[in-house]
């Protein structure tokens, strides 16, 4: 049987980068989408249509309210669509033993170090809790139904894109030659969309059943990010300000000074590695340059 994907949230922009991906591969997948006219419909407020007709190899999720303050101000939504109905749905899903890639967050973990794939998570916000709830529960269904050979997880850091605050303003800002702001209190990891999507890609190609992470090697803020943009773009540093959203009374959600992921088990079992910063910096030079 031809390998067949299904994508459980093609409209989210993660969901596009893995379609362009699989397209270049020409694997043949199917993709959700919430848009009403689309004959792969499916709206996460209620899934009780939710069929799944076709044979596929292997599926991922990527669909739920992912908008940090969304799940805070609108817990009953965001628990019901984030964890009851993806569950529900992840459940139909491994019972026609198809293979289940569950995308989650680094920012289930709470840590000064580190955290590598079997660190035990601990997430204190909204948004954290509702992705490690998912991931608790799902990994107990497999373990009693013997399932854990159709099962992964993988932890993403921070996905950047020419379109993803606040590297949208920044671009912009920079090609007028206008400054720019950046937090020295705010946290990341930078990914790109495409490095994501190509480690999910291989994990439905292959199959391979565990917990792992994407993360790059680095752990900074915006500002120690924007300094290193700067002089890769041979900037001057003198339209670069700092802020603090502390002083400016700017409510950070996720305050963890760590958002760097170890890969100690997934880069041996995937025979992958940590995502160049270098690459990082070309893709937003690049943005800058298209569209001078």
């Amino acid at each position: 049987m031809k390998k067949k994907i299904l994508i459980i949230g093609g409209d989210s922009r993660l969901g596009k980068v893995l379609k362009f991906e699989l397209k270049k591969e020409k694997i043949k997948f199917v993709a959700t989408s919430r848009k009403k006219n689309s004959k792969n419909y499916l709206d996460l407020n209620d899934i009780n249509d939710f069929n799944i007709n076709q044979n596929f190899s292997a599926c991922v999720i990527l669909a739920g309210i992912t908008n940090y303050n969304d799940c805070e101000k609108k817990k009953n939504k965001s628990r019901l669509i984030n964890c009851k109905n993806i569950i529900q749905i992840s459940k139909k899903i491994l019972n026609k033993n198809i293979f289940l890639c569950y995308v989650s967050t680094n920012t289930v973990f709470k840590s000064k170090s580190k955290s590598n794939e079997k660190s035990i998570p601990r997430p204190n916000f909204e948004y954290a809790r509702q992705k490690y709830f998912v991931e608790k529960k799902l990994s107990n269904y497999i373990k009693n139904k013997n399932k854990s050979d159709l099962f992964s997880i993988l932890r993403l850091t921070k996905n950047v894109s020419k379109d993803t605050e606040p590297f949208k303003s920044w671009i912009l800002n920079i090609q007028k030659g206008n400054k720019i702001k950046a937090f020295d209190d705010l946290y990341f990891s930078p990914i790109l969309f495409e490095n994501s999507a190509n480690m999910i890609k291989r994990i439905l190609n292959k199959k391979v059943a565990g917990t792992f992470h994407i993360s790059n090697r680095y752990n900074l803020n915006y500002y120690q990010f924007a300094l290193k943009l700067f002089s890769y773009l041979n900037l001057d540093k003198k339209k670069l300000i700092k802020i603090n959203a502390k002083k400016q009374k700017i409510n950070l959600i996720f305050k963890n000074k760590q958002a760097a992921l170890s890969m100690m088990y997934t880069k041996p079992v995937l025979k992958t590695n940590y995502v160049n910063l270098i690459q990082i910096l070309s893709y937003i030079k690049k943005q800058i340059n298209e569209k001078n």
